[in-house]
């Protein structure tokens, strides 16, 4: 699926960003210039996908919720160079079962107007997780019915994940992992 990721400070996606070591990931604030001291978000699409897990011997690696940037606007400068996601680098991602909850953001609480000047809460749509990395995802989706599919979609696979693992059924867990994957 494709949908509008905010960008803050510099990263991809989600407003609560860490850094780590070899992330591909620009570090430039929102503006693109990395002397200035704006930081607005604003918004850049991604291409959202899912990817299944692999079960092996004595290693379960979960499925993942992923997001990959279709514009590169921190390069755009240099269009000539962009960055590509070769397969040694993992695109960014969260574990299905780190969401802790996905919510329209006309239902979110705490929406900071500061932050996120330009979102459209209409079609916006926000990821909590566990992982420290991308505790909060801000989705925004090109239409209101979109955005319903996308906050229905998520919370429907992880529900559908959680509920196969409690169960227990092994027959069931082929749809989210694959044998033959690492």
């Amino acid at each position: 699926f494709r949908c509008t990721a905010w960008r803050t400070s510099g990263w991809i996606g989600w407003n609560d960003s860490k850094s780590s070591g070899g992330n591909t990931r620009s570090k430039n604030n929102t503006n693109g210039n990395s002397n200035s001291s704006n930081n607005t978000p604003f918004p850049i699409a991604v291409d959202g996908a899912f990817e299944v897990g692999s079960h092996l011997d004595h290693m379960v690696v979960q499925p993942k919720f992923t997001w990959t940037p279709r514009a590169q606007p921190h390069l755009q400068k240099n269009a000539h160079s962009p960055k590509l996601f070769l397969s040694e680098s993992a695109p960014p991602q969260v574990e299905l079962l780190s969401i802790i909850w996905v919510n329209k953001a006309c239902a979110y609480q705490r929406w900071d107007r500061n932050r996120y000047p330009y979102a459209r809460l209409d079609r916006t749509c926000v990821v909590s997780t566990n992982n420290t990395n991308h505790s909060t995802i801000v989705l925004e989706a090109r239409s209101s019915q979109e955005q319903d599919w996308l906050v229905f979609s998520l919370k429907l696979i992880v529900a559908w994940l959680a509920s196969i693992i409690i169960s227990m059924d092994e027959d069931m867990l082929h749809e989210f992992f694959s044998p033959y994957s690492a």
